[in-house]
Formats: structure tokens, sequence, C-alpha cells
């Protein structure tokens, strides 16, 4: 199991472990099941934390902060959320690193932001059919920029990636698809069924590290993200129907 693997799992599994355990406690389930929970949540966000992966860390704590959005008590959750940011920057190496990144000298920071602008110069020549499936990495080679001499399969940025991959059509179509699952992810939600919050913030996640990484073409990864499409489409019934 690559780190990468371990690096993107915990985003989408922890926020609905997470999130599912807190739906799930509130409905007063059997206590075995409420520390199976707790347990399953507690070791997916350490395996997330030791994969080191910048961007799914991200989307985790994005999609914890959204969450605040469904609760009653939403100032003071945004409040502990801003405290334990303020805390997490106290540490010189967090506020070191966070630092680089935000100035983009940060040398993963530093690849990207030339394989993003390498890439849009390839999407600018061949704007309709992109690079073709598959293909990225023999049709980049033409116009990544002289400084990037780090070869990579996909741009690392989700609406590149679909782009490259799929041509404009494609990248229209997963618009469209995403705008569709997020209207039916909220209409669970009026519903008031309890899967579709960890929907919801599994999908924030996702997408959120999808900004700066490639979680949706990657082989294992690929089948991740079909999974918890096709988990939202076909949302289950709230556990009290």
């Amino acid at each position: 199991m690559s780190v990468y693997f371990l690096g993107e799992l915990p985003v989408v599994g922890v926020v609905a472990l997470l999130f599912g355990a807190w739906l799930k406690l509130k409905q007063q389930v059997f206590w075995r099941e409420k520390h199976l929970w707790i347990i399953s949540s507690f070791f997916g966000l350490l395996v997330c934390i030791l994969a080191n992966s910048r961007g799914a860390i991200l989307g985790l704590v994005i999609a914890i902060t959204v969450s605040g959005f469904f609760i009653k008590r939403k100032w003071l959750w945004f409040g502990i959320c801003a405290l334990a940011i303020v805390i997490a920057l106290i540490s010189p190496a967090i506020r070191q690193k966070a630092i680089l990144i935000v100035t983009g000298k940060d040398v993963s920071t530093d690849v990207r932001q030339v394989l993003w602008k390498g890439t849009w110069r390839l999407l600018k020549a061949r704007p309709l059919i992109g690079s073709g499936l598959g293909n990225f990495p023999q049709v980049y080679k033409k116009y990544k920029l002289p400084q990037h001499v780090e070869l990579l399969q996909y741009p690392h940025n989700i609406a590149l990636n679909v782009w490259t991959e799929l041509g404009l059509p494609g990248l229209i179509f997963s618009i469209v698809a995403i705008f569709w699952l997020i209207i039916k992810l909220f209409a669970h939600l009026r519903g008031k069924n309890p899967f579709a919050l960890s929907g919801l913030l599994a999908w924030t996640a996702l997408v959120i590290h999808g900004l700066v990484d490639a979680p949706f073409f990657k082989n294992d990864l690929s089948v991740l993200t079909v999974l918890f499409f096709l988990l939202a489409v076909f949302l289950p019934k709230p556990l009290d129907t």
C-alpha cells in the first residue's frame, strides 16, 4: 500500500467516519458499535497525519471546519477550529512550513506551479481534446517549461486533470456532474439523512485535495472516487426508517 494511497484514503474515510460516528452516537447505538466508530476514526486520522500528505490534511481540516454550518452551535465550532489552527501554528516547524507553502518557496509548491503553467500551455494549444486519456506525460514534454525536469503522470489539479485527460467536453460534463451531486446531497440533508453529511464532507475533502494533487485518476484512487460517487448517487435511507 503506497504512502500516496495512505494519504488519500483517510481524507475520504476519516471524514465519513468522524461525522458518521457523531451522528450515530446521537442515535444512541450500542456501545460496542460506538467504540468501533471512534477507534476507526482515530486510526484513520493517525494514518492521514503519518502519510504527510499536505493536500489530504488540508482537505480534512476544511471539511471538518465546513461541518460547522450543519450544527446548532456554529460559532462555537468555528471558534474551536480557529483555536486549533492557531495552536498548530505556534509550532515553529509547522509555521515555517506553512510560510514556505503560501509564499511558493516550498519545493513541492514550486514544482506544482511550474507544472500548472506548462499544462496551461498544452491546453491553449489543444483546448478541445487535451492530451488524451493516459497520454499526458508524452504530450506534456512538448509544452513543459525548461525548469521543469520532473516527469509526472498528471497535472496535479482536478480541473487540469479532467481537461487534459477527457478534453473540454469531459471537463464540462464533470462540472455538471459535480453540481448535480451537490444538489442531490443537499436534498438528502434537508431530508435529515444522516449519510448525506458524511458524503458531502467526504467529497469536500476529496475536491480540496484534488486542487493540488491527483486523487481522481490514479489507479486505486480512481476506484475510491467511483465508489464514493456511487454512494452519493444511491444514498441509503436514514437508519431510523
